[in-house]
């Protein structure tokens, strides 16, 4: 009976403990690091993305309200690098020479644009956490972040465009001259860069947190974070390769637009192909290149955790062992 009683005892004090502990350890401070996939994904069909490598790191805060559940906030810079190209883009649409109306036709061949944002993260997560044992918890994290642009480069190259022109009140299709803009252009060089909107994603994290010593914990896991709303800070409406109606015995076509910020005529015929009766058909197409321009990361995930966090102390199945084995060594 005396052991029982001793038992009993040993429970309760255990249990006391324990939420005095949690009671001081609500909160906890961290550093992390994160890395893996990190690209920008289009809603349009005209480009093809590849999966390029990012990453982010930054500090956090979590107040844990319950034992198990807690908020966390914290700051974040991250990097994405994305990569959009095409093999042959077509597209069709009326101008002016300067002298005479038009319907300016260009195909773009082999058009590779690398972009690279680096964006200052701002989370709000729900974390929930059970301990496995008196060294390991589980964790999950679920919530938003938003991201704030801080700068933002894009480099492009395209090697080669055929345009031409061709003048319906003269029924003539030209492929040159070139100083009107027609034939074979190669190098042009991209026109600026597109700016970059705050935008928002969904975030998801698993893991687990190893117990070091004193307050100081670790963390592993993995995370994605999927972007929901537009990046990008255009109407996405300029011709991707436009036409200057002013020049005259210079190079009108010199430049094009980002893919991110222009538009083309889905159907269009390329420029061997190009008839006038297919042009209300190609113009009555008109699409964004890129479409809707949204964010994704994931990966591989770490963190450095400072803060007591009371696992070893309300777990109840470890806390059963150790009073039960105290109990037995006292019989």
């Amino acid at each position: 009976m005396k052991i029982q009683i001793g038992r009993y005892l040993l429970w309760a004090a255990g249990l006391l403990a324990g939420a005095g502990a949690m009671a001081q350890s609500k909160n906890e401070l961290s550093v992390y690091a994160g890395g893996g996939i990190s690209t920008l994904l289009y809603s349009s069909s005209a480009l093809q993305s590849s999966q390029n490598v990012g990453g982010h790191a930054g500090l956090g805060y979590t107040l844990f309200f319950t034992p198990k559940w807690g908020i966390g906030t914290g700051a974040e810079i991250a990097l994405l690098n994305a990569k959009a190209s095409f093999a042959t883009l077509s597209d069709a649409y009326n101008a002016n020479d300067g002298t005479d109306n038009m319907i300016f036709h260009y195909t773009a061949y082999d058009y590779s644009e690398k972009i690279q944002i680096y964006s200052l993260n701002i989370p709000l997560m729900i974390y929930f956490r059970s301990p496995v044992s008196q060294s390991m918890t589980f964790y999950a994290g679920l919530g938003a972040k938003a991201s704030i642009p801080l700068q933002s480069t894009v480099e492009a190259t395209m090697p080669r465009a055929a345009t031409a022109g061709y003048y319906p009140a003269y029924h003539a299709d030209l492929h040159m001259p070139a100083f009107r803009g027609f034939g074979s252009f190669e190098n042009l060089e991209l026109d600026g860069a597109p700016a970059f909107l705050i935008s928002y994603a969904a975030s998801a994290e698993v893991g687990i947190k190893w117990k070091l010593t004193g307050n100081w914990s670790i963390y592993t896991g993995v995370y994605v974070d999927y972007g929901v709303t537009n990046m990008v800070d255009d109407k996405q409406d300029k011709p991707f390769i436009p036409y200057n109606e002013t020049a005259w015995n210079t190079n009108p076509v010199s430049y094009y637009h980002s893919v991110l910020v222009s538009q083309y005529a889905r159907n269009a015929p390329m420029v061997d192909k190009f008839t006038a009766d297919n042009f209300e058909t190609a113009t009555g197409n008109l699409q964004a290149i890129a479409g809707n321009v949204t964010s994704l990361a994931a990966g591989l995930k770490i963190k450095v955790i400072f803060g007591e966090s009371g696992e070893k102390k309300h777990c109840l199945p470890c806390l059963r062992y150790e009073l039960d084995t105290r109990g037995t060594k006292k019989k």
